[in-house]
């Protein structure tokens, strides 16, 4: 699949229904999902064949690109129950074969081979940008996050990476649409400055394959076997590299391991 045709497939899902301010929760603009999730794989060979999860998924978008690009499971989780039922929906609208449940972040066991997120930037609420980088180091091997741009916080993150016993492989600056989502939104369309972070996982604990924790997760529609690894099709969870021009611009790149 080409990116323009990833892009136009991810241009057909639907958003998230009821988007929460708390949760610092918008929608990621299909030209920015498809742009990372095609870096990820054209660059580093990251998405086809790997095990994928998505924390914060909201209606998919990442999840559901990652599928598309050939991924060997894709595994999304979101606190917001309707987010996840539009999720549902918008996989069968593209015919992909992902798995979105409702819970909370800390019900995921690892490892995956990568995690693929936009997760919260910690305005609102101090510190959640910082509890999903945590998490998603804790059970995949590498990481791709999306975070607030400007020299001040790659320093900041930077070194919670560090302390989290990780490293920052690449910084990729890059722009994502954000469509009018709340009251105080006055604009239809706003163009916010990202950073892209690569991240190799140093902490990534080998527990087996990756899997909910029935225990802490409200688990919507899920299987789950009796030691609660998940199951998707009877199976439990454990490319074509093309050239392909980006817009991120990369501001750091360490060496790939």
């Amino acid at each position: 699949m080409k990116r323009q045709q990833l892009e136009i497939a991810l241009s057909r899902l639907k958003p998230s229904p009821s988007p929460k301010l708390a949760l610092e929760a918008y929608d990621l603009n299909p030209a920015a999902a498809s742009e990372i999730l095609f870096l990820a794989e054209t660059r580093y060979g990251d998405i086809k064949g790997r095990t994928v999860l998505d924390l914060g998924c909201g209606s998919g978008i990442l999840a559901i690109g990652a599928a598309l690009l050939g991924a060997k499971d894709v595994l999304g989780i979101d606190i917001n129950v309707e987010s996840v039922k539009v999720g549902k929906r918008n996989a069968r609208l593209v015919g992909t074969a992902v798995a979105l449940v409702a819970g909370d972040i800390e019900a995921i066991r690892g490892p995956f081979d990568v995690t693929v997120m936009n997760p919260p930037f910690g305005t609102r609420r101090r510190g959640m940008d910082v509890t999903f980088l945590k998490k998603a180091m804790d059970v995949s091997k590498r990481v791709y996050s999306l975070h607030k741009g400007g020299e001040r916080n790659r320093r900041f993150l930077r070194n919670v990476v560090e302390k989290l016993q990780g490293k920052v492989d690449a910084v990729y600056e890059m722009e994502i649409e954000i469509a009018r989502t709340y009251e105080f939104h006055r604009k239809r369309r706003y163009q916010v400055a990202v950073d892209l972070y690569r991240i190799i996982s140093g902490t990534a604990r080998n527990l087996g394959e990756g899997h909910l924790d029935v225990r802490d997760s409200c688990i919507d529609n899920v299987t789950l076997s009796q030691d609660g690894a998940f199951i998707r099709d009877g199976l439990k969870l454990g490319s074509d590299k093309g050239s392909d021009p980006f817009s991120t611009n990369l501001m750091y790149e360490g060496s790939y391991q």
